[in-house]
C-alpha cells in the first residue's frame, strides 16, 4: 500500500514482461488501473574477427589490415567505440603502427526507465580488449658469397624485417629449384653445397603466418 506520490521499488530477478495493477479504494469505491513493464537486461561483448595468430593470449592481425569492429549485443540501441582515446565512426580501423594496441566500446540502451524513475540513456560499463598487430615480414638483404670454388660450400644468409615468431617459413632456392625449406625454428644461414661451376642464381623467399610472401634473389 503506497500513497499519492510515492513509490514502489520493483526489482525484477529477470527480464520479460511484469503484469501490475494499481487500485485505489476511497469512501468504499475501488478503481483499478491495470498497466505492464517491460524489463530489459542490456549486455554486450566484443567480437573482432577471429584470428589462429596469438601473442602472449592477444590476438594478433597484419599491419595496414582493416579490422572490422564487431560486437555481440542484446537491448542495445548505440555502441561507441575508441581506440587510444579517440572514438572511431566507422565499422572498421586500421592500425598503420605495431604493437600492442587496445580497443574499447561503450554501449547505450535508449528511452529506458531509470532507476530515478526518469526516462533516459542507460549507459553499461565499457569494455576493452587488446590486440597485437605485427609489422610486416619482409626479406631486408641477402649475403652471398660472390666467388667460390667448385665443391665448395655457398653461405647464405638473409635479414628479415618483423619479429621471426611471424615468419611461417623461409624457402631457398638455386637456378628456380628448391633447395630448402625452413619452418619454426627459423634457420636464415644456411650452407648450399653440390654447386658445379659457373654462375648461378639464389632465391629467398619468405612466407608469413598471414600468407604474405616477400622475394629477393
Amino acid at each position: 500500500q503506497i500513497g499519492t506520490n510515492d513509490f514502489m521499488n520493483f526489482i525484477p530477478d529477470n527480464e520479460g514482461s511484469f503484469q501490475f495493477i494499481l487500485r485505489g479504494k476511497l469512501n468504499g469505491i475501488t478503481v483499478e488501473k491495470p498497466f505492464s513493464v517491460q524489463v530489459i537486461d542490456p549486455s554486450f561483448s566484443i567480437k573482432l574477427p577471429e584470428t589462429s595468430i596469438q601473442n602472449n593470449g592477444n590476438k594478433v592481425y597484419p599491419i595496414g589490415t582493416p579490422i572490422q569492429l564487431k560486437s555481440e549485443a542484446k537491448n542495445i540501441d548505440a555502441i561507441e567505440w575508441k581506440v587510444g582515446g579517440t572514438t572511431i565512426t566507422g565499422t572498421a580501423y586500421t592500425f598503420n603502427t605495431s604493437g600492442a594496441k587496445t580497443i574499447t566500446a561503450t554501449a547505450r540502451a535508449k528511452n529506458v526507465r531509470l532507476s530515478d524513475g526518469t526516462y533516459g540513456e542507460y549507459v553499461l560499463d565499457s569494455v576493452s580488449e587488446t590486440i597485437t598487430i605485427a609489422d610486416a615480414v619482409k626479406i631486408s638483404n641477402l649475403n652471398v658469397s660472390n666467388l667460390i670454388y667448385a665443391g665448395e660450400l655457398l653461405s647464405v644468409s638473409v635479414g628479415t624485417t618483423g619479429e621471426d615468431a611471424y615468419i611461417s617459413s623461409l624457402t631457398y632456392s638455386v637456378d628456380g629449384v628448391i633447395y630448402a625449406v625452413k619452418q619454426a625454428p627459423i634457420e636464415k644461414n644456411i650452407s648450399i653445397s653440390g654447386l658445379k661451376a659457373g654462375s648461378h642464381k639464389i632465391t629467398v623467399k619468405t612466407v608469413d603466418v598471414f600468407g604474405k610472401t616477400s622475394l629477393m634473389e
